[in-house]
């Protein structure tokens, strides 16, 4: 399964790579949600994985770009967050995420979360 994970701590980023190696998942990574759709538009990710809070374009208006996009309208879709409104999330997304990986998680969470969206 491909998985694009966008954060903009690269802290993030290098811990999704460590907890991901030696599992059959390709995995890319950027740091905004401007380069997350160009990627999107170029790799054709199954699962978009994004922080919420991102000074460049969070979480929420990237959802909702590639909800409105014909060709990535039917992306999986999980969103990292520290929130606990995610009341207030789903509302501002179109037809919600798909699910919420809430931080901090350890490398299990985030393993068995893509292996229930790849079965």
């Amino acid at each position: 399964m491909r998985v694009l994970v966008c954060d903009d701590e690269p802290v993030i980023l290098k811990l999704i790579e460590l907890s991901l190696r030696g599992t059959p998942h390709d995995l890319q990574t950027v740091g905004g949600g401007t380069e997350a759709l160009e990627t999107m538009r170029r790799w054709r990710p199954d699962v978009l994985v994004t922080d919420v809070a991102m000074p460049d374009m969070d979480g929420l208006d990237l959802a909702a770009r590639v909800r409105a996009d014909p060709k990535l309208k039917d992306l999986r879709i999980v969103f990292m967050t520290a929130s606990i409104h995610v009341d207030t999330i789903a509302e501002r997304t179109l037809s919600g995420p798909t699910a919420y990986l809430y931080k901090p998680f350890g490398p299990a969470a985030l393993r068995g979360l893509l292996e229930s969206l790849d079965s």
